[in-house]
């Protein structure tokens, strides 16, 4: 059952289930708020008063990351050709900068066996 708090300026949306656990805790799956709490456990609002700084942190810290990823774009147009180039060249600048030399080969090629246990 989903149920919502408002904790400082969020209003945040939570879960609660119910388990054969021994003590409640608190999660965070995909962005929401999930109360595992124990089969014979009521008093969550309780609980969530006591940890209302942890809840707002890590839901804030959620919401930025969120916001950061959607600002990034992914380019998935390259060709294999493309990306050796581009693993290449990492691989030479970090090489200079620890003074290390890595193996010639560092692409290998593997027969897909798809389906054979």
């Amino acid at each position: 059952m989903e149920k919502q708090v408002r904790i400082y300026n969020l209003d945040i949306n939570y879960n609660v289930i119910h388990r054969d656990i021994k003590f409640p805790r608190l999660e965070f799956r995909t962005g929401k708020l999930c109360l595992i709490l124990p089969k014979n456990y009521t008093e969550y609002d309780n609980l969530i008063e006591k940890h209302h700084d942890w809840i707002y942190n890590k839901m804030t810290f959620v919401n930025e990351t969120v916001n950061k990823s959607t600002e990034k774009i992914v380019q998935t147009e390259k060709t294999v050709d493309e990306l050796k180039e581009l693993i290449y060249d990492y691989v030479k600048k970090i090489s200079k900068k620890h003074k290390i030399h890595p193996q010639e080969n560092l692409f290998q090629e593997h027969e897909i066996k798809m389906g054979k246990l």
